[in-house]
């Protein structure tokens, strides 16, 4: 029988050759880049870069922001390490969505490059959930109870929380106030009392009707209000203080009278 001869596998002297080459070529650019006559070539290079930029319309004209309500125009612009007239080319979009995101109601950015001269801008802000007054300061919270700036106007659509523990305890009571949607609208206001519970202040922060809420099941004090609400409208009445601490009674107190009147079951 005949043999027949099969190639031998292996890396052909052509290919060594050719990868060779392309190493040496690579290591003597690296060399050029790096020695000083490399530097004055990229220095050129780049001049004329600018200059055919400049020449032609990739230049940097227009940002446009968008999405923006506590975030102003020029708290977005301080930020940002941009030039009129620049190379748009030049515009590093990683770095201008970072700068963004440094600011204090952005939640989300994007950045994008629209030829021939603008930066596009998306904005998406953090949502507050309450304001939390301390040492006569402002400071609007978010759903985790983080502060999301510091002194910041008192934001009259919120609710006022007060108290040392007040901030770290809000997103709970928002989460209770949910439960009653037809009380949730009058209240302007709570008040942590003692570190313990809320105190809840209907119609006027500075002075509304007050509701004392038990330290345990505040769910179940507000059942109980949300039904004297509905039969008798109670939060409409002239009263200073509804007291619903103590579960079977309720105890008011109204605005003419200075001392308690305590009432049978209801």
């Amino acid at each position: 029988m005949r043999q027949v001869k099969t190639k031998k596998k292996g890396v052909s002297l052509k290919f060594k050759i050719i990868v060779g080459t392309i190493v040496l070529m690579m290591v003597a650019l690296a060399m050029f880049l790096a020695s000083p006559v490399g530097q004055k070539t990229l220095q050129k290079a780049d001049a004329l870069w600018q200059d055919i930029c400049g020449r032609s319309d990739l230049q940097l004209q227009h940002v446009l922001i968008m999405g923006h309500s506590m975030t102003t125009k020029n708290e977005v612009m301080n930020v940002l390490n941009l030039r009129q007239g620049m190379p748009i080319t030049d515009v590093d979009l990683a770095d201008v969505r970072s700068r963004v995101m440094g600011l204090p109601w952005v939640q989300e950015a994007v950045v994008e490059r629209y030829l021939p001269d603008t930066i596009y801008i998306k904005l998406a802000e953090k949502t507050p959930i309450a304001v939390w007054q301390n040492k006569k300061k402002y400071f609007p919270l978010d759903e985790q109870g983080r502060i999301i700036a510091d002194n910041t106007k008192k934001l009259s659509n919120l609710i006022l929380v007060v108290g040392t523990d007040a901030r770290a305890k809000t997103p709970e009571l928002i989460k209770l106030l949910d439960q009653f949607p037809t009380l949730q609208p009058a209240v302007k206001s709570a008040v942590r009392v003692g570190e313990r519970r809320w105190n809840l202040i209907f119609h006027s922060a500075e002075d509304g009707l007050v509701v004392y809420l038990p330290e345990t099941h505040p769910e179940t004090a507000l059942k109980r209000l949300e039904k004297l609400q509905g039969a008798d409208n109670i939060l409409d009445k002239d009263l200073k203080v509804i007291d619903l601490r103590l579960e079977g009674r309720l105890i008011v107190r109204t605005r003419d009278v200075d001392s308690s009147k305590g009432k049978g079951k209801r």
